[in-house]
C-alpha cells in the first residue's frame, strides 16, 4: 500500500513523501500557475493537483524511480496523456 504526505513549501512547491512497503522516498514537485489554469477546473488547489500527479506517476513507476525533482509543467510537456488523466482524477 502507497502512503503520500505532502507538504506546502512555498508558491507551487511542495515537499513529498511516499511510503511503499520498505521504501520511503522525498520529492519536492514544482506546480505552476499555467498548469493549475490549463486544467479549467474551478476551485482546484495546488495541493490536490501535486498529489493526483503523484498517483499517476506512481501508477507507472515504483516510488523508488521517481525522480528526486519533479516539474509537472515538464511531465505536461513530456505525456499526452498526464493533463486529461489528471483532469478526469480532479473532477472524477
Amino acid at each position: 500500500m502507497t502512503e503520500l504526505r505532502t507538504r506546502h513549501l512555498g508558491p507551487g512547491e511542495y515537499a513529498a513523501e511516499v511510503d511503499e512497503g520498505e521504501n520511503t522516498t522525498h520529492h519536492r514537485v514544482v506546480v505552476t500557475h499555467g498548469l493549475i489554469e490549463d486544467l479549467e477546473i474551478p476551485d482546484v488547489t495546488e495541493e490536490q493537483v501535486v498529489r493526483e500527479s503523484l498517483g499517476f506517476l506512481l501508477e507507472k513507476l515504483p516510488n523508488t524511480s521517481l525522480p528526486h525533482d519533479i516539474d509537472l509543467d515538464e511531465l505536461s510537456r513530456g505525456d499526452d496523456r498526464y493533463v486529461p488523466e489528471l483532469q478526469r482524477r480532479l473532477v472524477g
